[in-house]
């Protein structure tokens, strides 16, 4: 359980940032303030995932999450990919699951609930189209 949490906390900096901005991966930690939002939204997840009693495998989850931007620097986020190709992403997965789980363990996660409301924004967007 806590691999996989640890690869959601990654996809949970990275994804709905890159969907909604249209940066690629290493572009986010370029950004201030999408910087400030990947350390937010990642903070989130990892009071969740601690709550929970989930172990996580990086001692340091927010500076991993900045790795894997630094080591997937030129990588368009598969959800990125899914908003260029008008498809549904997996928000609900990623982000949403982070709000739904805070929502059971009585935590706020207002900057997961913010990125999961745009995703989904921009797919019904996508569906105008």
């Amino acid at each position: 359980m806590s691999l996989i949490w640890s690869k959601l906390i990654v996809n949970v900096g990275i994804n709905a940032l890159t969907a909604i901005t249209g940066l690629l991966n290493g572009e986010l930690i370029e950004y201030t303030e999408t910087e400030e939002l990947l350390e937010l939204a990642v903070k989130e997840a990892i009071e969740v995932a601690k709550t929970k009693g989930i172990k996580l495998i990086n001692y340091e989850p927010v500076a991993h999450v900045k790795e894997v931007c630094k080591l997937t620097a030129a990588n368009k986020s598969s959800m990125l990919q899914d908003m260029l190709n008008k498809k549904k992403s997996e928000i609900d997965f990623i982000n949403g699951d982070i709000v739904r789980e805070g929502e059971k363990l009585g935590i706020q996660t207002p900057v997961n609930t913010v990125l999961t409301n745009l995703v989904k924004i921009k797919e019904k967007m996508n569906d105008r189209i």
